[in-house]
């Protein structure tokens, strides 16, 4: 089964590509929430007890035996381990009975308890599932009669589960992820049990998407029995986040009042002074064992607080992101609204904010429903939601393109888990603020990037598609990066186990990325962006299991290094990619993509393809060399050229040579070997949407054989319209410091040497597209007399 999960950013909600089994939600904003303070009640020091809990990780209450469970993930890795990881205690902080959850897990970081079966949720955040605990007959938990189940947090996308909390009223489960910021709503299917999504079972998660709300680092995660809220412990912030089962925060409440180092866990029971108040009880890590390893610090906090009445919350509308549509599609518009049930139904209205022409919504009152365009360009969408009292909206913006048009979608890295690093050793590591790409100094390694939901239709052809990094530091030492995608039709998101990244299967395409010199940190222009993608992920989009909303990964390896941004540092990395759906792609226009040059007196010429250039442009090459005699080896280093001129003017020489490009060339160096020393300028240029049967229509050339400072260049025929007209000029010339060009052409590149018989040259051309007839014939001038060479090259379009 074909799976479709979108993480979104706040306000937003993916369009068209929701599956009712597995979903993903912004949280709602804090725009009613109250900031309460909690006093500490007591502390109590859960290192003192016999045996001691150094690193309690999560904690719940029983309330049919009144008691206290806590967890401690990390005991077993301590010298005061003592066979057990899993405790029950008083209120006030007496041992009453311990166990071990190993088997199944070593790892217990959170736990819930369901009052209704009596059962114990166990999360483990290394094997990503909730182990769950039936006690045998003699009642306790984690002894040798408990019946253990499970089920994957990995399946629906929470790959660092921290904590999980059973709510009562509903029967969900709630599986906090620590490392994207998540809350997952997990409801048993049909089946009535906890047996996971499918293809495992038939649960159903809901994922929402708490950043936004100013958690920052969430931990903990509890049931207030008496309101039916949640409850977040936050340690970065500290503070306890009370949300409602939608993640509509109700109130933030600061625990700064218990001087807590690492709140891990949560939990709401009668107060130890007054059985018919509930506070709160929060279990503190203190020192992590990472970084002392005999460290023996837990505690737990009992804090009072007093809640408000929960008030009514403004409903959250969700437009959806940003999309692209054709003119005369009718675009679906999968809206949704959020709220809390009162105090009267929700209403909802789509409106038009702006646009070149009118929107025309099937029903404005249905937050799914089509809406129609009049005219191409950029509109602003508005879902406004209402529950008689309150009312908000949010707004999508829509690209309508003309009929036939490439659709572009730009989908960044979306967990932490989607961009990682395997060295060596096998293990991945996704904790990094940088990616180091594709090494990390003299050490080998194999970078994994996976791009989910990605919404493009079985049998499209893809035409472009590239990475767009962010720099996080310089880097200037050649680099050569190889670039597969992952052979799969829905990849998984990558796990800590060994070989997650270098084992995946791959694809029988390859392109090589040279990335130029990174001068600096902050900066995604097109030497942060890869070379183009787009034959690695047409091979995935062919496979016959693609489907729409389904997820790419590309593996990259190679030489060298460039550090970029992570998904945890600052700027994820970002798939842009356009296709066309069924069929074939229209043939794009020509259109000028890069030039570069070099001038001088040498013995070896070179000059760089420009990183913009892409697989499949036209690229031409022009040399013009002083002498005549010279012998010219070449080109070499990025090869493939074919010469289409060779011609002498007096003394000097003009060569010419076309190339279509290939993956790999871009960044490249291109050398011409020359005996002996020799003034040349050498310039090249490139061009996208040109012929790939061959990039040239059409080349004439012309040498002068006076001197004088008007040179008309050769005119060419030109048979089907469409085509461009690049203009070359050329002087050996002791005078001209200069050319000037012929009106209602485009200069692109132009060289200037120096001493005398230096080489000046000029190149240019049409800026578009040229009748058919006859094109050329034009006319630079020099500010001196001089012989000049010129050649015209007339492009071939795309057909």
């Amino acid at each position: 089964m074909s799976r479709t999960r979108t993480r979104l950013a706040a306000g937003s909600l993916a369009a068209g590509l929701l599956l009712p089994l597995l979903t993903a939600v912004s949280a709602a904003p804090a725009t009613a929430a109250a900031e309460l303070g909690a006093a500490l009640v007591r502390t109590v020091d859960l290192s003192a007890l016999d045996p001691p809990l150094p690193d309690p990780s999560g904690i719940a209450y029983a309330a049919d035996r009144d008691r206290l469970l806590v967890v401690d993930g990390e005991v077993d890795e301590m010298p005061v381990f003592d066979g057990a990881n899993l405790f029950e205690i008083t209120r006030s902080g007496t041992l009453t009975d311990r166990g071990l959850t190993n088997p199944p897990t070593k790892e217990p970081v959170g736990v819930s308890h369901d009052p209704g079966s009596g059962h114990a949720f166990v999360v483990d955040d290394d094997q990503q599932r909730v182990h769950i605990f039936d006690p045998g007959p003699d009642g306790r938990f984690a002894t040798a009669d408990d019946v253990r189940t499970w089920f994957s947090t990995g399946a629906f996308g929470s790959t660092d589960p921290e904590d999980v909390a059973f709510h009562p009223r509903t029967g969900e489960v709630f599986v906090l992820e620590g490392t994207d910021n998540d809350i997952h709503r997990v409801s048993p299917g049909p089946n009535g049990v906890f047996d996971g999504v499918a293809p495992a079972g038939d649960d159903v998660a809901v994922e929402f998407d708490v950043l936004g709300l100013g958690i920052r680092d969430p931990e903990g995660i509890g049931v207030h029995p008496a309101r039916d809220t949640l409850l977040v412990a936050d340690f970065t912030t500290g503070r306890v986040y009370e949300l409602n089962r939608e993640i509509m925060l109700v109130n933030t409440i600061d625990i700064s009042a218990s001087g807590q180092t690492k709140a891990a866990g949560v939990a709401v029971a009668p107060a130890t002074g007054d059985p018919g108040r509930l506070n709160l009880y929060i279990v503190d890590r203190g020192v992590d064992n990472d970084t002392d390893p005999d460290e023996n610090d837990g505690k737990m906090y009992e804090m009072s607080v007093d809640l408000p009445p929960i008030p009514n919350l403004a409903p959250v509308p969700q437009a959806g992101r940003d999309v692209a549509s054709h003119l005369t599609d009718p675009l679906t518009l999968r809206g949704a609204v959020r709220d809390d049930g009162g105090p009267a139904p929700v209403s909802v209205t789509w409106s038009q904010v702006s646009g070149p022409g009118t929107a025309a919504f099937a029903d404005a009152t249905a937050a799914a429903t089509s809406v129609s365009f009049s005219a191409t360009g950029t509109y602003v969408l508005r879902l406004t939601a209402s529950d008689s009292a309150l009312s908000a909206s949010d707004d999508v913006a829509v690209t309508v393109l003309a009929d036939g048009a490439p659709i572009p979608l730009n989908i960044p890295v979306a967990k932490a888990f989607d961009d990682v690093e395997q060295p060596p050793t096998g293990y991945v590591d996704w904790l990094g603020r940088s990616l180091n790409i594709p090494n990390a100094g003299g050490t080998a390694q194999t970078i994994g990037l996976r791009f989910d939901g990605l919404d493009v239709p079985p049998g499209s052809t893809i035409t472009s598609a590239s990475v767009q990094f962010t720099s996080a530091r310089s880097g200037s030492a050649a680099a050569s990066v190889q670039v597969r995608a992952v052979a799969e039709d829905d990849t998984p998101t990558f796990a800590t186990t060994p070989g997650s990244v270098g084992a995946r299967p791959r694809t029988r395409a390859s392109v090589t990325w040279n990335p130029p010199a990174w001068s600096g940190a902050g900066q995604a222009g097109e030497a942060q962006r890869t070379a183009e993608l787009k034959t690695l992920v047409q091979e995935v989009v062919d496979r016959p299991g693609w489907a729409r909303g389904n997820a790419i990964a590309f593996v990259m390896t190679g030489s060298g290094e460039r550090a970029a941004q992570s998904h945890d540092g600052g700027t994820a990395p970002v798939l842009h990619l356009s296709y066309v759906a069924g069929g074939t792609p229209p043939a794009q226009p020509i259109a000028f993509r890069a030039a570069a040059h070099t001038v001088g007196n040498t013995t070896s010429a070179s000059v760089t393809v420009p990183p913009s250039v892409q697989s499949g442009d036209g690229m031409l090459l022009f040399a013009t060399l002083n002498t005549a005699s010279a012998a010219v080896t070449g080109p070499t280093g990025v090869i493939g050229w074919t010469q289409i001129a060779d011609f002498t003017t007096g003394s000097a020489r003009t060569l010419v040579w076309k190339k279509t490009a290939v993956a790999g060339d871009a960044g490249g160096a291109l050398t011409l070997e020359l005996s002996p020393i020799t003034k040349i300028g050498l310039q090249l240029v490139a061009y996208g949407g040109t012929s790939s049967a061959d990039p040239v229509a059409a080349v004439a050339t012309r040498s002068e054989t006076a001197s004088t400072t008007s040179h008309t260049g050769p005119a060419v025929e030109v048979g089907e319209p469409g085509g461009w007209l690049v203009s070359y000029w050329a002087d050996k010339s002791s005078v001209t410091t200069g050319w000037t060009p012929p009106a209602g052409v485009v200069v692109r590149d132009g060289v200037a040497g120096s001493g005398s018989g230096r080489i000046t040259a000029l190149l240019a051309d049409s800026g578009g597209a040229v009748p058919a007839g006859t094109a050329g014939g034009l006319t630079a001038t020099t500010d001196g007399s001089s012989r000049a060479a010129s050649v015209s090259v007339l492009l071939a379009p795309e057909r």
